[in-house]
């Protein structure tokens, strides 16, 4: 089992109810009546979950945003007002809102039944373009909404500029060694700080459009052969090659993961055992041809929803990606001491997207605004 299915199959225990009365408080006045305790379950992520079954029947799912950021909340429900004029039939699904609480920065969700995040699906092995494309159409459909003005346009952080020549002091300490180690490959790369300095200069240029600003592949979940996009904490107006890069970025780094993590499948497709510069490059190499193809139904299912296209979005994505694919590996870093052969691998595929991002996003067949676009 590999670092990344071991992940997938860990039971998350959600915080006591008891500790949090707050949670009880807002499902009583949202008419929800009590929680069945017996059902309560978490989800993966950032912050304080519960999913459930309450008395009256509903099926829930609360999340507890974060105090000191009470723009997430504020975002969210930004979201969900836009979200009520989606037209039927839109390729965009979240699940429906059932109430908010801004003074306990509480939200509550209803909990699809039967749903898959798609990592999960990916993780098993079960992931098919198919299902890319309708990701794809879903994130052209918002990017091509209409937003009130008002709507919130501060720049997202990552990656903080500053933080390519040294890191904030008081970061040091949370950090392990494995994640300042991954740190040093950007920072101790000029050509890759130079990419990210050209990068942000990029996007402060670039049109703005409703993003997700969070993309990954666990804010989306299939239910009844209906995709769902949740988790709208960073919503806002912002470069669209924000949510296309944060995707496709994710595409790649979960093939590469799973090809080169896992010595039984290499094995079985004829290679070695032993993880040498040779393997590493022929599971490297199994890992892109696998992204390559969900890559591109990503990015078709994209442009036939999305409004009309700039000469540099592939560029500016596949910059994007790399940042995405560094992100992730320093994310990983965080409960190792080291950082092993594969996310090595990976760092030197990072530094592809970042340096050459034109030439990388025609090697994945996805062709500039001007250029046709290879299925």
């Amino acid at each position: 089992m590999t670092d990344v299915t071991a992940a997938m199959a860990l039971a998350f225990t959600p915080e006591s109810l008891d500790e949090h009365p707050e949670v009880i408080g807002f499902l009583h006045r949202l008419g929800l009546g009590e929680i069945d305790m017996n059902t309560v379950s978490a989800l993966g992520g950032r912050n304080p979950n519960w999913a459930g079954t309450t008395s009256t029947g509903h099926s829930v799912f609360i999340k507890e945003l974060p105090a000191v950021v009470p723009t997430a909340l504020q975002r969210t429900l930004a979201y969900e007002e836009v979200a009520r004029r989606v037209p039927p039939g839109s390729p965009l699904r979240s699940p429906e809102l059932l109430g908010a609480d801004a003074d306990a920065g509480l939200v509550a969700f209803h909990r699809v039944p039967g749903a898959r995040a798609m990592n999960a699906i990916a993780v098993a092995g079960e992931l098919e373009p198919a299902l890319c494309v309708r990701a794809g159409a879903a994130i052209g459909a918002l990017h091509g909404l209409d937003v009130p003005s008002g709507t919130d346009d501060s720049p997202l952080e990552m990656p903080p500029l500053a933080w390519l020549t040294a890191l904030p002091v008081e970061l040091l300490g949370g950090y392990s060694m494995a994640q300042l180690a991954g740190w040093r490959l950007v920072q101790n790369d000029a050509e890759v700080v130079a990419g990210l300095h050209a990068l942000r200069a990029a996007e402060a240029a670039a049109r703005r459009v409703p993003v997700h600003g969070d993309l990954r592949m666990d804010q989306f979940f299939l239910a009844n052969d209906q995709l769902y996009l949740c988790d709208w904490e960073y919503f806002r107006l912002a470069d669209p090659a924000r949510d296309l890069g944060a995707f496709t970025g994710e595409l790649v780094f979960q093939a590469l993961y799973l090809a080169l993590s896992d010595r039984r499948a290499a094995t079985v497709a004829g290679g070695s055992d032993e993880l040498d510069h040779t393997e590493i490059h022929r599971r490297a190499t199994a890992g892109l041809d696998v992204a390559g193809d969900l890559v591109r139904a990503f990015w078709a299912g994209y442009r036939e929803h999305a409004p009309a296209d700039d000469p540099d979005l592939a560029a500016r994505a596949f910059g994007f990606a790399g940042w995405h694919m560094y992100d992730r590996l320093i994310t990983w870093g965080e409960n190792h001491s080291q950082l092993n052969p594969v996310v090595k691998a990976i760092a030197g595929i990072c530094r592809r997207f970042l340096t050459d991002s034109v030439a990388t996003a025609r090697l994945f067949g996805v062709a500039l605004v001007s250029e046709e676009l290879t299925c």
